[in-house]
């Protein structure tokens, strides 16, 4: 995952119809106890009375579920598809952001994976999210639509953007395979 060439994104952009900004999310929409929190994204897109974005789904359940559709502003699509990882870094590259409101993450991937690729993350400072995104994310409590509204929001202000692809640029240099294995190696000899 890494920034990609333009012309690479706008041909991934236009093999998916993605003719106008998008939000991103990706994994599961529905989970068990609803720790994935996807209902706050789109029951805040439903605060939205006019929208010029579309909502892109990588992955998760089969279809996008009757529940979440309800919730979409009139005029914005919402598409679900199944990528393979050249074709996710392309799509993480071409959007307005990640929206990864998670409750509960193991690490989340995902929010490293946007920031290596240069797109801003909305996430939540719940479990490991807060570590995997430091400040380089638009932190959210993940319990408020109205705080969800304003990430929204906030996540297309151009200064706001850039400052969020940079720090993301910039801790990721961070969390590499090859810093944690210089680490442990470290550890070891020092036994």
């Amino acid at each position: 995952f890494n920034i990609r060439p333009a012309e690479d994104v706008v041909a991934f952009r236009q093999t998916y119809g993605l003719d106008r900004p998008y939000f991103l999310f990706v994994g599961s929409r529905v989970q068990h106890n609803g720790y994935k929190n996807s209902q706050i994204f789109f029951d805040a897109l439903s605060l939205i009375r006019s929208a010029d974005f579309d909502v892109f789904c990588v992955g998760g359940e089969n279809e996008i579920e009757a529940k979440v559709l309800m919730r979409v502003p009139a005029g914005v699509r919402c598409t679900r598809v199944e990528l393979t990882d050249e074709e996710l870094s392309l799509a993480y590259n071409g959007a307005i952001a990640l929206v990864y409101p998670s409750l509960y993450e193991g690490f989340g991937m995902p929010v490293i994976e946007a920031m290596a690729s240069g797109c801003p993350v909305i996430t939540t400072h719940h479990g490991s999210l807060l570590e995997a995104a430091g400040d380089a994310a638009c932190l959210i409590s993940g319990t408020s639509v109205e705080e969800m509204h304003n990430a929204l929001r906030q996540v297309r202000e151009p200064d706001y953007r850039e400052t969020l692809q940079h720090k993301g640029l910039e801790h990721v240099k961070q969390l590499r395979w090859e810093t944690m294995a210089d680490h442990v190696a470290k550890d070891v000899l020092a036994l």
